[in-house]
């Protein structure tokens, strides 16, 4: 009984998990010129007047706000490993219930996951008598694997404007308080502005927080043979 209880834990000591090294060159300048302007301006209306003027976001041929990171793996990844644990990211981010889950797991494929979510409130300016003007925005993920790299492509397609019951979507170009909108006061510039900063720095937050979950919940096992 002894023999097999040594030779059992022998054999467990030869399987190890280890974490695979998850890294993107683009994804990492572009969070690093993005934190640079944030402190390099005492408010919002300076920071997205300031980006705005640089033209450091990214705009597609539609005019939705779009970034598209290849994030690369120092080793060769197990694809259905990949998407559970992206698709755990989903579910931790945006606090998707189990049914929910279960769609996305339906609607994906080996190679990718697409999901649509909500960002909910992310400027809002208070206008007084109970008055609440606010952003909001659908953001799209869609995630394509591959074995030794991940392409991750976050959108959203409108800045949707809520005022009172009415809704208004804007694209970024007519966002900018700065040229398109010189009747609006201090407070009405301020609330654009955020909605500008918020979301673009969203948009790179989420694809720079997926990298981080990978790092820190994608993992797998190696067997040892070096006492074969």
């Amino acid at each position: 009984m002894k023999k097999t209880f040594v030779l059992l834990f022998a054999v467990c000591a030869w399987v190890s998990a280890y974490a695979v090294e998850f890294t993107s060159e683009k994804l990492t300048e572009t969070l690093n010129e993005w934190n640079a302007f944030s402190k390099n301006y005492p408010n919002e209306i300076a920071w997205a007047k300031a980006v705005a003027d640089s033209g450091k976001y990214s705009v597609n041929d539609k005019g939705d706000v779009e970034y598209t990171f290849i994030i690369r793996a120092s080793d060769t990844l197990d694809l259905n490993k990949l998407k559970e644990v992206t698709i755990d990211y989903i579910q931790y981010y945006f606090k998707i219930g189990n049914d929910a889950r279960a769609n996305l797991i339906q609607g994906s494929t080996e190679n990718s996951v697409f999901f649509q979510g909500y960002l909910s409130k992310y400027a809002y300016l208070n206008a007084g008598i109970g008055l609440v003007f606010y952003y909001s925005s659908d953001i799209i993920f869609d995630i394509k694997f591959k074995e030794d790299r991940i392409k991750f492509t976050v959108r959203v397609p409108d800045f949707v404007y809520h005022v009172g019951s009415q809704r208004f979507s804007l694209k970024l170009q007519r966002l900018d308080p700065f040229m398109h909108y010189k009747h609006y006061k201090h407070n009405e510039r301020d609330v654009d502005a955020k909605a500008m900063i918020n979301l673009l720095a969203k948009t790179i937050s989420y694809a720079n927080w997926y990298m981080i979950y990978l790092n820190h919940n994608y993992k797998t096992t190696e067997t040892s043979e070096e006492d074969w």
